[in-house]
């Protein structure tokens, strides 16, 4: 299946590193912005999963699988990101060969928001669709 790609603009998180994660959803801070996630998701460098949100959900594997998910993400520093349309999944790249991988998968709940400066705000809404909000505008996806 080829995806469609959004043509939402993120050059304001490029370079931005990861400053701090807080583990109740998780949410991940950058300098200037932050992702909340709701959702699946998995982290892996290049081809292969380093720990993904399944094992978080294990009990004797929790604390384990989220120093995993920080000390990896942590400092790190944001060089791409794409936003698929069709289904609103996200894939951060950042330095390393490391890629933050969202997947939507509820009919009932968001699945995760990215914000940023000026207004910026772009959600994964229940179902699969995006609503994206600048300081001047909304936008709905489909």
């Amino acid at each position: 299946m080829i995806r469609s790609q959004s043509c939402i603009d993120f050059n304001q998180f490029l370079n931005q590193k990861v400053i701090e994660i807080n583990r109740m959803y998780p949410i991940v801070t950058f300098e200037n912005g932050s992702l909340t996630i709701e959702c699946s998701w998995r982290l892996r460098k290049g081809n292969s999963i380093i720990v993904g949100s399944a094992e978080t959900e294990v009990e004797n594997k929790h604390n384990k699988s989220y120093e995993i998910f920080e000390k990896t993400l942590l400092n790190n520093t944001i060089k791409h990101i794409t936003h698929y349309e069709d289904i609103s999944d996200l894939n951060i790249s950042l330095d390393n060969n490391i890629y933050l991988d969202l997947f939507h998968e509820s009919s009932l709940y968001e699945g995760w928001q990215l914000s940023g400066a000026e207004g910026f705000l772009l959600v994964s809404l229940p179902g699969g669709s995006y609503s994206y909000w600048t300081s001047n505008n909304i936008k709905e996806g489909h």
